[in-house]
């Protein structure tokens, strides 16, 4: 339902931009995005004497640069920070015997890659195109109230992953511009921490959307 709500966001925001925008050889483009994606962290607690996957959804925010070497095709990277937060608090029979307990991971990530340009009619710039991802994030449980025990500290998992997406960008004015995009990532995940290790195979979906400022296109 949240990858629905975000992707209906993003499509909504792009039907009501004015007109077209191509991005021209030698230009480039600089935005900054809210968006969502899956954290591969593992439980804080050694379940069966290994460390446990248990992805969580997450929130970030990124910075992303393009730069065309052609009228259709540009470089592209990003970076950003990702967020999660869940609250358990027991029910009013079980308080006096339960603790509060409050679930935070943070997580962070790098993306390069490449987008193949297109133009349709004279409203709308689409790209899509492969990337390669590092992604590294750790949960960490808070309790409080009864029965509280020690802050538990997850250890990092660092994930590589090589996806695709398909995006696009409408202009609002000669530099501004709206911009967002969905893709699939699949990633080969790892934890290893006190001699013990945990690798897996995650692929999960991801997208964001937001402003983008063009500086230097030819167009």
């Amino acid at each position: 339902m949240k990858r629905a709500v975000v992707t209906l966001f993003v499509l909504c925001l792009l039907g009501f931009a004015t007109t077209g925008w191509a991005m021209g050889k030698g230009g480039s483009v600089l935005a900054i995005q809210i968006g969502q994606g899956t954290a591969d962290v593992v439980d804080t607690d050694l379940s069966g004497g290994a460390w446990q996957p248990v992805p969580q959804p997450e929130i970030n925010l990124q910075a992303e640069f393009w730069h065309a070497f052609s009228d259709d095709y540009a470089f592209n990277v990003s970076g950003g920070a990702g967020y999660f937060n869940e609250k358990r608090e027991p029910t009013s029979a079980n308080k006096s015997t339960n603790p509060t307990i409050t679930v935070t991971v943070t997580s962070y990530r790098f993306r390069v890659g490449g987008d193949r340009f297109g133009q349709i009619g004279d409203r709308l710039t689409v790209f899509l195109g492969p990337g390669i991802e590092f992604w590294s994030g750790k949960g960490k449980e808070e309790y409080s109230g009864a029965g509280a025990t020690p802050t538990e500290t997850g250890p990092n998992t660092n994930r590589f992953g090589l996806g695709g997406r398909m995006g696009g960008f409408l202009k609002l004015s000669e530099q501004m511009s709206l911009v967002g995009h969905i893709g699939h990532t699949w990633g080969y995940a790892s934890v290893s921490k006190d001699g013990g290790k945990t690798t897996w195979w995650p692929s999960s979906f991801e997208g964001a959307g937001g402003i983008a400022y063009n500086f230097g296109s030819s167009k």
